[in-house]
């Protein structure tokens, strides 16, 4: 019985994550910003290079009351290292504007696609 009481107190403890709220989390300065800091971090894998792939990985997160990203994890991926990369991309973002309900900042969940392509050099 003990074991029970536990684990409803850590599950009750637990924050809740919301796949949508009033004001949804963005990336601070918007979408010109966030299109800017992706040309200037994204590396394109040298597997990727070799076997010419491209592709969009797909990476869900959570956006926290504070804006920091938290459990960010590969949804659907596309491989030759492009997984890896989307996920470094996202853990060294910026913390973002937190999403709001009532006014006030909650934990949101967001997935974004993270396209790759492929450019020969000529």
């Amino acid at each position: 019985m003990a074991e029970a009481a536990a684990a409803a107190d850590i599950t009750a403890s637990k924050p809740k994550v919301l796949i949508f709220s009033e004001v949804l989390p963005s990336f601070p300065g918007g979408d010109d910003a966030y299109r800017a800091y992706m040309r200037q971090n994204a590396r394109f894998p040298e597997e990727a290079k070799t076997k010419k792939a491209s592709g969009t990985v797909y990476v869900g997160f959570v956006v926290d009351e504070q804006g920091r990203i938290i459990d960010a994890e590969i949804v659907r991926g596309v491989g030759f290292g492009l997984d890896q990369e989307a996920l470094r991309l996202i853990r060294l973002m910026p913390w973002w504007e937190p999403g709001t309900m009532a006014g006030k900042p909650v934990r949101v969940s967001r997935t974004l696609g993270i396209p790759f392509l492929f450019r020969a050099r000529d």
